[in-house]
């Protein structure tokens, strides 16, 4: 990747698609679905990254059982704004990106 070009990528696929690009050319591989996929400014009001990452970290430290806790652990990320997260993802792929 182009160190000139980078800035110019980022302000129009943002950090995080990015991510994906430098990890593409590290690894060979890249999620073409999460590069191409829109933000939807209707998720800005959740946090569904730390609530993702205290799951996960909280497993990892083995203070939460994964096989025991997995369905609730859905639940609360549809609760906390995961539904609409899937909602408005699997509308934009089916009326979009499959088009």
């Amino acid at each position: 990747m182009d160190e000139q070009l980078l800035p110019i990528l980022t302000q129009s696929w943002g950090e995080d698609a990015m991510d994906q690009l430098k990890l593409s050319e590290e690894y060979g591989t890249n999620d073409p679905l999460y590069v191409s996929s829109p933000i939807f400014n209707e998720l800005a009001d959740y946090d569904l990254d730390t609530y993702v990452a205290q799951y996960r970290d909280q497993v990892i430290m083995g203070q939460v059982d994964l096989d025991d806790t997995w369905e609730e652990y859905v639940q609360g990320w549809k609760d906390a704004g995961g539904q609409e997260w899937m909602d408005l993802y699997t509308d934009w792929y089916n009326t979009s990106y499959q088009s």
